[in-house]
């Protein structure tokens, strides 16, 4: 997918702001015209035109165009925007050519619209984005979990490889890596881990709930309650009178009634063992706290909020606090599941006491023997169904279980295609390396569940060295995806470029070409000057007389 157009409107008045054409390839350079006389390009809306690009993607919030964490929100900007009612449109082009109008409103509770078609809610619209620029995505990834990789434009998305911060998980970033390489089936890893982890511990909760360790010792439990059962249903049943009652069909709801509630008191037993599993755990968390891991989330949290006024200590207080909130959600719980517990008993005795009833309405006076009797087989009958019912469960989990491991193993079968992509990724980041940096970089790659899915050697690297890194990677799996005729996203918009050599820009604009890839960059005119020509590559140029919404 290429970016074609950008078209920004007012509605109020009726006016058009600006139409934007992008290069099909190489440079689309948003310029600064007054940088080369000595003035700020700051605020003239270079920033602003790639954020907007971004919003039409997907990205969250309009208050990125006039948010600043230091300089608060712009009140000329936001009150522009809710004003004027600005809107933008991005057309965009598939591979086959077939293009697509991505409308995306700039005013606080503004809609979207797709090819012409309004949409009131957000996810319909990123799911109408996903379809066309990642068709072959699977549902465990969002549409704004990989679009973030092609637009690099806050402090948090330069990151080398984490595009998205460190707020996300090392399998989180797998499965997000794994798919941009071309090894999408690894993507469900995790839901079928969750799948199996759930049906294991249902399993474990019934052994436990029948006091057995393995579930072929369920059957000796089952033969004696039907021996059981038997013994008592014969005794019982030497009077005709009852074996009729027994068989009388107008008994039935009585009978599902009993079972049901049988059920129902089975089901809230098991719920409350499971829960204080769950207890167990959480006071584990409570007696060993990771504080390496919390130390890195509290260091990576004062990089983000500068006026963050809370120390380490604190921040540890604060996470065995919400841990004990969950401890005393789960006791909570417990209690409500007692109470309902207590319920259910009330109503199970009470329907075995309707059942009882039953025969002295069928005229057949039971003596306190008799009656008892009945009793027995009724919780007898109530144990063996439950036995059984927990059996029938168990090994469907285990075959469920069994056909998700299946899953698993296929999955590892593609892991020899996965290792030959990431050999042929770093063949092409080598060599584009080598002539951006003279010398190759190396990317390495690791299969820990805890580590981070891809690094590259070369050593520490300063903000701008990062950043061309960066678009290396990006071109050199553009260039993969051409050897695969994959149909991804061809465009990569970088912002803050100003820590970045000109010769490395150099390089890069070559390397975007022969990406068959669209750059776009926000630069100052005296920097894109000493590029080379500028001609045709410049494709918005502003300046402090004429900004971007030309306020």
């Amino acid at each position: 997918m290429r970016l074609k157009n950008l078209l920004i409107v007012s509605e109020n008045p009726a006016e058009q702001i600006r139409s934007v054409d992008f290069n099909p390839e190489g440079l689309s350079l948003i310029v600064d015209l007054d940088s080369e006389e000595g003035k700020s390009g700051n605020n003239i809306g270079k920033s602003t035109f790639a954020k907007i690009i971004d919003l039409c993607l997907g990205a969250d919030n309009v208050k990125m165009l006039y948010h600043d964490v230091e300089t608060k929100d712009d009140a000329l900007i936001k009150g522009h925007l809710n004003e004027a009612k600005i809107y933008a449109v991005l057309t965009v082009e598939e591979a086959s050519g077939k293009t697509h109008r991505l409308r995306r409103d700039l005013w606080e509770g503004g809609k979207y619209a797709f090819d012409g078609s309004p949409i009131e809610k957000k996810d319909e619209y990123r799911g109408r984005i996903k379809s066309i620029a990642f068709p072959d995505a699977s549902k465990a990834i969002t549409l704004r979990q990989i679009m973030p990789f092609f637009l690099r434009l806050e402090n948090t998305q330069n990151f080398l490889f984490e595009y998205l911060g460190t707020y996300h998980k090392p399998i989180e970033y797998r499965q997000f890596y794994d798919y941009l390489i071309g090894a999408n089936s690894t993507s469900e890893l995790v839901d079928l881990f969750k799948e199996i982890k759930k049906k294991k511990e249902e399993n474990a909760r019934i052994l436990r709930r029948n006091g057995i360790r393995k579930i072929s010792q369920i059957d000796a439990l089952i033969g004696k309650a039907k021996q059981e059962a038997d013994a008592k249903e014969k005794e019982l049943k030497s009077d005709d009178v009852v074996l009729n009652f027994l068989h009388d069909k107008s008994n039935s709801a009585l009978q599902s009634d009993l079972e049901s509630k049988t059920q129902k008191v089975t089901d809230t037993e098991g719920e409350i063992s499971f829960m204080e599993d769950k207890i167990v755990q959480e006071k584990a968390n409570i007696e060993k706290i990771d504080e390496e891991s919390l130390k890195n989330l509290y260091e990576d949290g004062r990089v983000f909020i500068r006026d963050l006024d809370k120390d380490f200590r604190q921040f540890v207080d604060f996470h065995e606090q919400m841990t004990r909130k969950r401890l005393e959600g789960f006791q909570a719980r417990i209690e409500i599941l007692k109470n309902r517990l207590a319920k259910e008993k009330e109503d199970l005795d009470e329907a075995r006491r309707a059942y009882s009833e039953k025969f002295v309405d069928y005229k057949f006076d039971l003596n306190g023997k008799e009656n008892e009797q009945l009793s027995e087989v009724v919780e007898v009958a109530s144990r063996l169904k439950s036995l059984l019912a927990d059996k029938t469960r168990y090994e469907t989990n285990e075959n469920d279980i069994a056909g998700k491991e299946g899953e698993l193993d296929a999955i590892l079968a593609e892991k020899k295609n996965l290792q030959q992509k990431q050999e042929a990724l770093n063949t092409i980041f080598k060599a584009v390396t080598k002539r951006v940096f003279d010398k190759p970089f190396e990317l390495e790659f690791s299969s820990g569940a805890d580590e981070f899915p891809i690094t590259s050697s070369g050593g520490n690297k300063g903000a701008g060295d990062r950043k061309t890194v960066a678009a290396c990677f990006v071109f050199s799996l553009m260039k993969l995806y051409g050897t695969d005729d994959r149909d991804m996203p061809s465009f990569f918009v970088q912002d803050q470029m100003e820590g970045v050599s000109l010769k490395s820009l150099s390089q890069l604009e070559i390397e975007s070409v022969s990406a068959h890839c669209q750059y776009v960059i926000p630069i100052l005119k005296d920097r894109a000057r000493d590029l080379g020509t500028l001609d045709g590559k410049q494709v918005l140029v502003l300046s402090q007389n004429d900004k971007l919404f030309k306020i």
